[in-house]
């Protein structure tokens, strides 16, 4: 799969049938091939507590525990889940965006 359509839509899909194992290791290399895109410097998958389920690149242990408390803060703000949510700072540009219980944020070059 092309990471522009990771990118696209920020989902993973993640086959239920397999093992626990397998299914994380799926999801690792499909956050490590985000990579693979000339403007993304890393990226991390967390559940509902914050909870990194996996993470790839320039990215800091706490990333996904913020990613979803900014969701979280979000929608306190707009009344609504936000469908994303876009942090731009001076060289990096951060875009966060969930779908049922995981939160996906990946960090690119500005």
């Amino acid at each position: 799969r092309a990471p522009s359509s990771l990118l696209g839509n920020f989902f993973i899909p993640v086959t239920h049938s397999r093992t626990d194992h397998k299914m994380e290791n799926e999801l690792q290399d499909q956050m490590s091939e985000l990579l693979t895109s000339h403007s993304v410097v890393g990226a991390v998958c967390a559940d509902r507590n914050g909870l990194a389920l996996a993470g790839a690149g320039a990215v800091s242990s706490s990333a996904g525990a913020c990613a979803v408390s900014i969701l979280a803060s979000a929608e306190a703000l707009g009344g609504a889940a936000p469908l994303s949510v876009v942090a731009e700072f001076e060289s990096r540009k951060v875009s966060m965006r969930k779908k049922g219980d995981v939160t996906v944020a990946i960090i690119s070059k500005s």
